[in-house]
């Protein structure tokens, strides 16, 4: 590991996304390792959503991604077991030798099991990753119908206001507003 470690991102605030399509979290990123942990719900009422993480190459050349250790679980409303599940399969995971590579401009979901997950109603999914990237990316968190690309849906959207203070379950749960398209 490079000196100070990976970069840590966390999408989990809002916890909940209350709107039907929306980004969480967005963040670029530096060549190097990235660690990132995923914890949100759908919180529509209306149909069954996904909530996946897409990455951007920023960069002028091809993208490698270079997966190291990951675990993805749920969707479940059994938030406990879900993120105990999560955490300790990716703590006990093997380093891994999977890559991907995108296009100068491109992006692709990070994780495809979870973005083709179905996530209905007050239901959660949790996701740890570390990985490494040879260009500078941008990393977003999105909720959007299953038959919307993620990538096209994250392009469209701004990511969502922050959270008003005293709402929420202390780390993330804030109500989401409407979002604000770009």
């Amino acid at each position: 590991l490079a000196p100070g470690g990976p970069q840590y991102l966390f999408s989990d605030d809002p916890e909940y996304f209350r709107v039907p399509e929306g980004v969480g979290m967005r963040e670029k990123v530096k060549p190097g390792i990235v660690r990132l942990y995923i914890y949100h719900v759908n919180g529509t009422t209306d149909t069954v959503k996904k909530i996946s993480t897409v990455i951007e190459n920023l960069g002028d050349k091809p993208m490698t991604l270079r997966f190291l250790r990951y675990a993805s679980t749920g969707p479940s409303t059994d938030y406990y077991t879900v993120g105990k599940t999560g955490l300790v399969q990716f703590f006990s995971s093997k380093p891994q030798n999977r890559t991907v590579v995108i296009a100068p401009g491109g992006g692709a979901p990070l994780d495809e099991a979870m973005d083709d997950a179905r996530v209905k109603f007050d239901e959660l999914v949790h996701g740890f990753y570390e990985f490494e990237v040879d260009q500078p990316a941008q990393v977003s968190t999105v909720m959007t119908d299953p038959d919307v690309p993620s990538l096209e849906a994250s392009r469209r959207n701004s990511v969502q206001p922050p959270k008003k203070k005293g709402e929420g379950a202390g780390r993330g749960g804030g109500h989401m507003a409407e979002v604000q398209r770009n």
